[in-house]
């Protein structure tokens, strides 16, 4: 995405996006045909290329047709259209592998890319950056490298342990790859990155609220699924329409946001989102197996409020800080961000499932009942220990079902008093040091 980012300044941002979306579809389509698991991850490799050339430049298109008065509105408005996603993703992709042949989970994107295209072609202007045509390859290899490495390294992390020998060289090849990055933006003439925006407080620290945010969204939608899929046996399907609120929280959020911010200030309007997850965090740590729906419900759309107010405000403020001549190499980077702290937060779930296994295998270890075939495929997850239950007589499964549900829920404790932590440092982080205006 820095890349993508890059090339859209100089070649376009309109085109990049027309190029993204054709090469979307395109693999998309292929990868709805695909007879093997290689293929298909061959294909959703050259998406994610397509999608790096799609999501920044949106974002960056917004920044550089809206004026300044007006990019906060805008901003949220991108933000909670976003946010749709999340609710009509999982629906979607169930009511299609309920009803449809698997392929058509892809073919779906093929005229809604259709639809964008043409829609753009005629719409959108195609708005360059710098003039310079001169591309930092060597950057942009550093950079992607580095950050692949780091993000396998934190997600591997989270299921083999930080003492694994792929993990450790992973990270270690990533921490060598970004410092060599940034020691060599300082000596190109024409850098992918410009150094120079972490001078910006608003910038910087925009940066960082919107790492904290990922972490936090990536773990709640993780915990959530597996809650309302394993702990209150949804399917698919109904646990994504169960996310609504969630969605509905966010766009409501992010919809409001500028409006907040134009009151108030970019720093309350951060500060308080962060209070509004901690407090909700920390309350979700005590729901149970069997909380009803209306309550849990209550609590996503709390979620996905504060977290739209976080999400819009400092995506604000960061594209508010970067010159109209790297917008592109700034939506990218926010992005970049999302990303890799969103992997950390699959951190956060090996700890839930540590927690579950050791509390597990000690309830089972004191149930005749469980042999230690039983225990050993249970341990590995409230998925699996599900699996195993339906195999089993229904008292002796009733057992199991019990144990691996409150393990999962002391985990589930664990993990929100965690989030809610998180959410105090993005207190402290933005009451501190993030500025109410942009800077001069």
């Amino acid at each position: 995405m820095l890349f993508t980012g890059m090339l859209g300044d100089r070649v376009g941002h309109a085109r990049m996006l027309q190029i993204g979306l054709v090469g979307y579809a395109g693999a998309s389509l292929a990868a709805s045909f695909a007879t093997s698991g290689t293929q298909v991850i061959v294909w959703r490799s050259i998406m994610g290329i397509a999608g790096a050339m799609v999501i920044p430049t949106t974002l960056a298109i917004i920044t550089r047709i809206f004026p300044r008065e007006e990019q906060g509105k805008a901003i949220g408005i991108w933000a909670g259209v976003n946010s749709l996603g999340i609710a009509l993703g999982p629906i979607l992709g169930g009511l299609i592998i309920e009803n449809l042949e698997w392929g058509w989970v892809f073919r779906i994107n093929v005229p809604l890319a259709v639809v964008a295209v043409i829609a753009g072609f005629f719409i959108v202007p195609n708005i360059r950056g710098e003039a310079s045509k001169k591309i930092d390859f060597v950057g942009a290899a550093l950079s992607t490298v580095g950050l692949a490495s780091l993000i396998f390294g934190l997600t591997e992390a989270g299921e083999r342990g930080w003492t694994e020998a792929s993990v450790v060289v992973t990270l270690v090849i990533a921490v060598v790859l970004l410092v060599g990055f940034a020691f060599q933006q300082k000596r190109v003439e024409n850098p992918l990155l410009q150094m120079s925006l972490f001078t910006k407080r608003r910038f910087t620290i925009g940066v960082l609220v919107l790492g904290l945010m990922a972490i936090v969204m990536m773990s709640i939608n993780f915990t959530n699924t597996l809650y309302l899929q394993f702990v209150q046996t949804h399917t698919p399907l109904e646990t994504g329409v169960r996310f609504i609120p969630l969605a509905l929280g966010i766009f409501i959020g992010a919809g409001i946001a500028d409006q907040l911010v134009s009151r108030t200030g970019t720093t309350t309007v951060v500060a308080t989102g962060f209070i509004g997850i901690a407090i909700i965090s920390f309350a979700a740590g005590f729901l149970a197996s069997d909380t009803t729906y209306w309550v849990f419900g209550i609590i996503l759309f709390g979620w996905g409020f504060f977290l739209g107010n976080v999400a819009a405000s400092a995506t604000d403020a960061v594209m508010g800080a970067i010159p109209k001549e790297h917008v592109g190499v700034g939506a990218g980077m926010s992005m970049v961000v999302r990303m890799v702290f969103g992997a950390i937060g699959t951190v956060l779930i090996s700890i839930l499932g540590t927690v579950y296994t050791n509390q597990f295998d000690s309830e089972a270890a004191n149930v005749p009942e469980l042999t230690n075939e039983i225990i050993s495929q249970a341990r590995e997850s409230i998925g699996a220990a599900r699996g195993v239950a339906g195999q089993l007589p229904d008292e002796v499964a009733a057992m199991l079902v019990g144990i691996a549900n409150d393990s999962f829920m002391s985990g589930w404790q664990v993990v929100m008093f965690i989030i809610s932590g998180l959410a105090l440092l993005g207190i402290f982080v933005t009451a501190v040091f993030l500025p109410k205006e942009d800077e001069e």
